[in-house]
């Protein structure tokens, strides 16, 4: 008995450093100042290299890190807003709430203990900027840079989307992946699930499936008119094949020195969040390994997803996207 009141004791002082530590940091952050329009803006899908990329941009000195904002149980948005897993919202809507929301949390305004995991008391002080990696904002690129004027424009990560998926697979277990149906997310503005539904219940549950929610969730922000030209559109496999030339073309369009980016990029291929540690040595090998795994009738009826979707920038022919395809 008095081992488990310790224990609670014990648990309720570490939730209460926990939660002055959280405020701590969030009134530093707040104190800055920083408003959206000076936000650094990362996004890309699960496994597709964000955390990786994430890292060497703070290599840049003074850069602080906003993790994963729009997580849909550990971020800021209230559920009631209903946003979702994967947020979209209209290039042309000006709901004051929404937009005020997103402004908060690109500025550090609005943040949790999860948001803040990867940014100590030491770098909220000395934070001179604030970059915020997302993996469920894609959709919301053409919105935000519409209502927001950027001083710097967001990074697109992109990854050939069956190597993605198959590492969604395998790292995040998860009954839906496998459900007998796919149903219509309860969220805000889910009419591209409702459209391609009967499509998608005639695929395979798991790569198939998958696969065509990869192309609902990024087939608007590919083929949006400002696509390449209002945010910078990274590819993984230019970034693990080439670091330097992908870090330069960002440097650029940020008007910063990359030679921080490029050491930290040669130093190493790989991010925190490499938990399955089977990444190959040889950058192309590693680009390339999934094509090994796929067979080619299931590779016939993943192209034939890509086709239907009109995802023309990739082919299960090849690991790196059509030459056509780079901006």
């Amino acid at each position: 008995m008095l081992q488990r009141i310790k224990l609670a004791w014990q648990e309720r002082l570490e939730r209460s450093r926990t939660a002055r530590s959280v405020r701590d940091r969030s009134a530093i952050l707040s104190a800055k100042g920083f408003c959206a329009e000076d936000a650094l803006v990362l996004t890309g899908d699960p496994r597709g290299g964000t955390t990786w990329l994430m890292e060497i941009l703070c290599a840049w000195p003074g850069t602080a890190l906003n993790w994963e904002p729009l997580h849909h149980a550990f971020g800021v948005v209230p559920a009631a807003m209903r946003w979702g897993k994967r947020p979209f919202i209209p290039e042309d809507d000006r709901e004051p709430e929404r937009l005020a929301t997103m402004r908060d949390l690109l500025s550090g305004r609005r943040n949790t203990e999860w948001t803040l995991r990867y940014c100590t008391r030491e770098q909220a002080i000395g934070a001179e900027r604030l970059l915020t990696k997302f993996v469920r904002a894609n959709l919301l690129l053409p919105w935000m840079t519409a209502s927001i004027a950027f001083k710097r424009k967001p990074i697109l990560l992109l990854r050939h989307p069956v190597p993605t998926v198959v590492s969604q697979l395998k790292a995040f277990p998860d009954a839906s992946h496998h459900a007998a149906a796919h149903t219509v997310p309860d969220q805000l503005f889910n009419e591209r699930h409702v459209q391609h539904l009967e499509m998608i219940n005639r695929l395979a549950p798991g790569l198939e499936r998958q696969l065509a929610l990869w192309c609902v969730n990024n087939l608007s922000t590919l083929r949006h008119p400002r696509h390449g030209r209002d945010w910078i559109v990274v590819y993984y496999e230019d970034l693990l094949l080439n670091p330097a030339a992908s870090l330069e073309r960002i440097a650029a369009a940020w008007g910063v020195q990359p030679d921080a980016w490029i050491d930290h990029a040669r130093r190493d291929r790989s991010s925190a969040t490499d938990f399955m540690r089977d990444r190959l040595s040889d950058p192309a090998a590693q680009a390339a390994k999934w094509m090994q795994r796929i067979d080619p009738a299931q590779a016939a009826r993943l192209q034939g997803i890509l086709d239907h979707f009109g995802i023309d920038e990739y082919s299960l022919a090849s690991a790196s996207p059509k030459a056509a395809a780079i901006h």
